[in-house]
């Protein structure tokens, strides 16, 4: 494995500045490598046998910056970094994690887009109806485009980091159902299981159910 990464913006970063690779484990935090910036770029290497989600954490100017995640796998990975999105690309889980990051963003984006458009106040009823409906249209489209997402990825990790991160907007019976398709070593994890717990206490106290 090794990571090559650069800033977009050179402003961003000083020759000299630490850069970790960190990944948590049971609420520690481990570190596995660490660089320093040199021409606004850092190279991480390091050898792994099993794909694992990490944090890139900067230290710049003496200060921490928020964490770029990325997966650890065998081969060369190459991310960007910048002040509002990261880019992950050539290998084959960071590639499917960008292709998600990059499909909600542009989601978020068009319901940013309606939702500001909504807060004008010489705005007509026609165009204010017309603004809410485009916000549904791309809030159940959002949970659409999640569902297909971890279908398609259920035999590898992307998969319980994205049900990990949306699992309050999953049906109850499809996130069962995607935990029982998952590998072993997945579905075994700790907060995979606790999100399995919460599942089946939504079917059980689900309405219509006898107390």
């Amino acid at each position: 494995m090794c990571i090559y990464s650069k800033w977009h913006s050179e402003k961003d970063v000083s020759i000299g500045d630490s850069v970790y690779l960190q990944y948590i484990e049971k609420g520690r935090v481990y570190t596995l490598a660490r660089d320093a910036v040199n021409d606004s770029s850092f190279c991480l290497k390091g050898s792994n046998y099993e794909p694992k989600l990490c944090y890139i954490v900067s230290v710049i100017n003496g200060k921490p910056r928020s964490k770029a995640e990325l997966f650890v796998e065998p081969g060369d990975i190459n991310i960007k970094i910048g002040g509002y999105r990261t880019i992950l690309s050539d290998t084959l889980l960071n590639t499917r994690l960008q292709e998600y990051n990059d499909s909600i963003f542009l989601i978020e984006q068009m319901f940013n887009n309606f939702y500001e458009r909504r807060k004008i106040k010489t705005l007509s009823a026609a165009a204010i109806e017309e603004a809410e409906k485009g916000m549904k249209v791309l809030g159940l489209a959002c949970k659409e485009y999640i569902t297909r997402f971890i279908e398609k990825n259920i035999d590898n990790p992307v998969c319980s980091y994205i049900l990990m991160k949306n699992y309050e907007f999953i049906d109850p019976q499809k996130g069962l159902f995607y935990i029982s398709q998952m590998p072993q070593e997945n579905k075994s994890d700790t907060t995979i299981r606790h999100i399995e717990h919460t599942f089946r206490n939504k079917i059980l106290t689900s309405e219509g159910n006898r107390f």
